[in-house]
């Protein structure tokens, strides 16, 4: 919940979506301009001396075999910046869950989606974390 829902998280969950979203835009002008290519060359192939479309078939295979090893890669890189980003969320929540414990002397945390059901609100810290996170980001929780 924590790491959906502080200020902190939303602002690099905007931030990650921009630079999936560049990556996307920039891998799809790349497809289609080896898809327009390869279109052009199926024209042009009855024109063409022989060895000259093999090879341009061949060089287009090479461009195909490098944009899907870029794209697996680009794959591999978000994956890594999205943990890293939630890392860094859980890092910065870790002095606000501190604090939270202690005013309401935790002694065991559980993630609130291992519990089936909580009789007693007061012993959610959620609210309390996620008030601490925005209050040191400069943005209070509505409703606090």
């Amino acid at each position: 919940m924590i790491l959906q829902r502080s200020q902190l998280s939303t602002n690099m969950a905007a931030r990650f979506q921009q630079i999936r979203q560049r990556a996307q835009t920039d891998f799809e002008n790349e497809n289609r301009t080896l898809d327009a290519d390869a279109r052009a060359l199926d024209n042009l192939r009855s024109s063409l001396p022989a060895a000259i479309a093999s090879a341009r078939t061949e060089d287009i295979a090479r461009r195909r075999t490098q944009l899907k090893a870029k794209g697996d890669q680009i794959n591999r890189n978000l994956a890594d910046l999205d943990n890293q980003l939630t890392n860094n969320v859980a890092k910065a929540a870790e002095p606000a869950i501190g604090v939270a414990e202690k005013e309401h002397g935790c002694s065991l945390l559980v993630p609130r989606s291992m519990l089936i059901h909580l009789n007693d609100a007061s012993l959610d810290i959620t609210a309390d974390v996620l008030q601490a996170m925005n209050v040191s980001a400069g943005t209070p929780v509505p409703g606090r």
